[in-house]
């Protein structure tokens, strides 16, 4: 193969691996920020759909907003191990498949009585086509937000302490339009008619927030704000609806962040509509249509369809 074609094919990955990183960083950044959680805990959180945005702001997020410093795995973390200099993110360890939640704190809510108590994760996803179900890791979450409980919440068997967990996923990219889905337990009774207390069970909810490629057009709505946020590619807009529809001033250092969320998003679209042409270069021909045919119907410059023809003949 081709040194210079390698390394120019090499590059456009580990750019596209840094972009993908920034948008990573730039998101969690943007959705730690406690406006835009206090929205979605309203949206999302029944316990906190009759609260005002400035009382979730003030006092329902009631301890630092952890952001890719809290392990999953927490039985984990009392394996001695040496770890790389710098920041305590994603990639900073050296022990295969540590994973930290993306955003995690607790909260509280008001009842009849006194408070609710919750714990709440919130994830950015970039796409939901992995290798795996995302929906399953997501019930993995939860059930490491319950079972990590013990011992730090409740002790021996006084389970009656349990907190409720919500795990809320933003997903930028889909397909399936700007929808939201919750997940959560459910009584279902088969024989007879015996009730338990709803707050016995219902202890851990779901949520698969999908943004789709148009920004959601009713007011107030959770899939507009945070449309506007990821994919929203024009500042102005953005700062109207961002401080005329949800009160979210645009300081300087929140409209930096919207900003190169707008910049990180339109690279990786960009970079997304590349693959697409080069994937059309490979069927085209592999279906017998010769260089100067692919170049012709895709409008793209010959030397590129030849460079694409070069790899598949290196690789085949």
């Amino acid at each position: 193969m081709d040194k210079t074609l390698y390394k120019s094919n090499l590059s456009k990955r580990l750019e596209t691996t840094k972009l993908i990183e920034q948008f990573d960083a730039c998101a969690k950044k943007l959705l730690s920020e406690k406006i835009i959680l206090a929205w979605i805990l309203k949206s999302c959180v029944e316990e906190f759909k009759d609260c005002s945005i400035q009382w979730i702001m003030t006092e329902g997020i009631v301890d630092d907003i952890e952001v890719s410093t809290n392990v999953v795995d927490v039985d984990e973390e009392d394996i001695t191990e040496p770890e790389l200099s710098g920041s305590n993110t994603e990639d900073n360890s050296i022990k295969e498949g540590k994973i930290f939640y993306d955003i995690k704190f607790n909260a509280k809510a008001p009842n009849a009585d006194d408070y609710i108590y919750l714990i709440i994760n919130l994830e950015a996803q970039n796409d939901e086509r992995l290798t795996y179900p995302l929906l399953k890791r997501a019930v993995y979450y939860v059930s490491r937000m319950i079972s990590s409980q013990k011992n730090t919440i409740f002790y021996k068997s006084d389970y009656k302490k349990i907190r409720k967990v919500y795990s809320i996923w933003v997903i930028m990219n889909t397909d399936k339009g700007n929808t939201i889905t919750k997940y959560s337990m459910q009584e279902q009774s088969l024989i007879g008619d015996v009730k338990a207390n709803v707050t016995d069970y219902d202890l851990m909810s779901i949520y698969m927030i999908r943004l789709g490629t148009e920004i959601d057009e009713n007011n107030e709505s959770i899939l507009r704000l945070l449309g506007t946020i990821f994919k929203s590619r024009d500042s102005k807009t953005q700062e109207r609806i961002l401080e005329d529809e949800y009160n979210i001033p645009m300081v300087v250092h929140r409209k930096g962040e919207v900003n190169d969320m707008s910049s990180l998003g339109e690279g990786i679209y960009e970079e997304g509509i590349e693959k697409g042409i080069e994937k059309a270069i490979q069927t085209l021909l592999m279906k017998g249509k010769s260089v100067e045919e692919v170049a012709d119907l895709l409008d793209v410059d010959i030397d590129k369809v030849k460079a694409i023809e070069e790899k598949m003949l290196v690789n085949a």
